[in-house]
């Protein structure tokens, strides 16, 4: 029998003043157990984990600069220990943490990419302490170099291998420095449509955000999850490690190369640890029926897992009943399949499914869905289904808004997004206009404050049903066409297109706006089944979704943009093909 629901220990203010508690309740614990794949593991527990991140707090403390302005800590590191260690440390010194990704591997484009992105955080809130492996801290200062004033004190770096390994004195619990409505950590958000903007996240937000979570999950004292999601990702850091911890379970930790490389390893991890949580996007679902054997799959006993949660991007009912029939037989159970949703801008998660049922998939009419409309589909009639991501989570509540008119759409029909509560971060760094925007819009004679998701989604029995992007939709002739199910036919059209490796966006016309479709192809295709494969996408989605195509191109693997979580980048893929710089091996109509 499970040990009894713990989501904190003592009610604890902070996660920061939490991880103490938990240190001086059950220290010997493991908190942290890491691979980097191989058959090695690295372990910390309750106690270590809190000595030494008290330790780097007193380090921060000791070159903090002024008390006029935050202390904005960039943590780049590799997922780790480390990684844990630094940001429970600028936790405990109410320092803002700034989670950031190091390239796995230096290559010419891995290196502009990362120094375009640190460059645009950079301008945005000038951290004054950068935590990172040794072999970057040349390239950061190389890439900040025509940005900094000499005028202004240098910035100060520390690499990982001087983090310190010897825990802090006894007391350093008494001299947490956080405060409940302090700004803990800038969560730069992706980036699918536009430039990264800082999410001002507090310690009040996060702890309401895995208070809720665990509350929902029945997240237990002693048990464990597994993982391999970035830590410098709101679902891998918040979802995947503060959340477990702050509940008194074993966090299991990878890479995300590792999981690339072997997915076989998650489940394997899940299975050796009884892990009764794990977390990922869409696509590591799908990567997990695609690429692991059935002789790898006859090791694992998935028994003990609760809740596969599925979220940061949208949840296919294909998606499930794969891995479900895939992994049934081998003790996972339908109902484990837990749909989620969730935003930066709401700290992380905003509505989850019931563990308890086997998730809800909703079949409607396609037609009615592209007016706006959930209807019952007639017969013979093309339909989507869509897959519920459950009520909201405690203390918080979503509306369905018209967001023409700002008012609120009646049950059944498709509107934004909107949600309000103590999840609900602040606002945008340095942005009060956008701010105002996103996280102060108000309904009519209602008086709260919500914010705007920018997604479309419809509530049918207090259930949330998402449906796409505002941005991202595609309007043709009067009707709405959501970019995800037309990527969704193109990938099905046949067997050469890869999936999760399409994009579906308008661009620029003469007489408006003119639709391409993107889809890479996998490694097997050859170049005398293109016009086959062109002229299979191009039927499918005039078929399904009476969307006129304007180009359609196939590409090489790995072209398309994506952010961190594994979301296609629907505008960042619109300006690299006006600038023609994909890499196409066949297209229509020719040029």
């Amino acid at each position: 029998m499970r040990s009894p629901v713990t989501h904190f220990a003592q009610h604890p203010s902070t996660l920061a003043h939490d991880i103490a508690a938990r240190a001086e309740r059950h220290g010997e614990r493991t908190a942290v157990a890491f691979t980097t794949g191989d058959e090695t593991w690295s372990h910390m527990s309750y106690a270590e984990l809190a000595g030494r991140a008290g330790a780097v707090a007193e380090l921060l403390r000791s070159v903090r600069r002024t008390a006029a302005r935050p202390q904005f800590v960039l943590v780049a590191l590799p997922n780790g220990i480390d990684y844990v260690v630094s940001f429970y440390g600028c936790l405990i010194a109410g320092a803002v943490a700034v989670p950031f990704y190091p390239p796995a591997v230096l290559t010419s484009r891995t290196t502009r990419a990362f120094g375009e992105r640190l460059r645009q955080i950079w301008l945005d809130c000038r951290p004054s302490v950068f935590i990172l492996p040794a072999h970057l801290i040349e390239l950061v200062r190389t890439e900040l170099a025509p940005l900094t004033d000499t005028a202004q004190p240098p910035t100060t770096f520390v690499s990982a291998e001087d983090l310190p390994t010897v825990p802090a004195s006894n007391d350093w619990a008494s001299r947490v420095d956080a405060r409940p409505g302090d700004l803990a950590m800038l969560q730069y958000t992706s980036g699918s449509t536009i430039a990264p903007k800082g999410v001002m996240v507090t310690h009040d937000n996060l702890v309401h955000n895995v208070k809720a979570f665990a509350a929902t999950l029945h997240s237990a004292d002693g048990e464990s999850v597994a993982t391999w999601l970035p830590l410098f990702h709101d679902m891998g850091l918040i979802g995947a490690v503060l959340h477990p911890l702050a509940a008194g379970m074993t966090v299991h930790l990878t890479t995300p190369v590792a999981f690339a490389r072997r997915p076989f390893l998650w489940l394997d991890m899940a299975s050796q640890s009884r892990a009764s949580i794990v977390m990922g996007p869409n696509f590591a679902y799908d990567l997990c029926v695609r690429s692991v054997t059935e002789e790898q799959r006859t090791t694992l006993d998935l028994s003990n897992l609760r809740a596969a949660v599925n979220g940061a991007e949208p949840v296919r009912h294909t998606t499930i009943e794969a891995f479900v029939k895939a992994y049934e037989r081998y003790g996972f159970r339908p109902t484990a399949m837990v749909p989620g949703y969730g935003l930066a801008e709401a700290t992380l998660y905003v509505s989850v499914a019931d563990w308890r049922r086997e998730p809800t998939l909703l079949e409607v009419s396609a037609a009615r869905l592209r007016h706006d409309g959930v209807a019952v589909s007639a017969d013979n009639e093309p339909t989507t289904v869509l897959a519920s991501c459950g009520p909201d989570i405690a203390d918080s509540e979503t509306v369905i808004v018209d967001p023409i008119r700002l008012v609120e759409c009646p049950d059944g029909t498709v509107g934004e997004v909107w949600v309000t509560g103590p999840s609900g971060a602040t606002g945008y760094w340095n942005q009060p206009e956008l701010s105002a925007q996103t996280f102060a819009a108000e309904l009519p004679h209602d008086g709260r404050q919500f914010v705007r998701t920018g997604d479309l989604g419809v509530k049918i029995n207090n259930e949330l049903y998402v449906v796409g992007r505002i941005k991202d939709m595609i309007i043709q002739r009067g009707v709405n066409h959501s970019p995800q199910d037309v990527e969704f036919t193109a990938e099905n059209a046949h067997p050469a297109v890869r999936s999760g490796g399409t994009a579906v966006f308008t661009v620029p016309a003469d007489d408006g706006e003119r639709v391409v479709v993107l889809c890479e192809l996998d490694n097997y295709a050859n170049r005398h089944e293109h016009a086959t494969v062109l002229a299979r996408v191009r039927t499918a989605i005039a078929e399904e979704h009476g969307l006129e195509v304007g180009s359609l191109a196939l590409v090489r693997k790995g072209q398309i943009p994506k952010t961190t979580s594994g979301k296609v980048r629907r505008r960042a893929s619109a300006e690299r093909w006006l600038a023609a710089e994909f890499d196409t091996v066949a297209a229509w109509p020719v040029h």
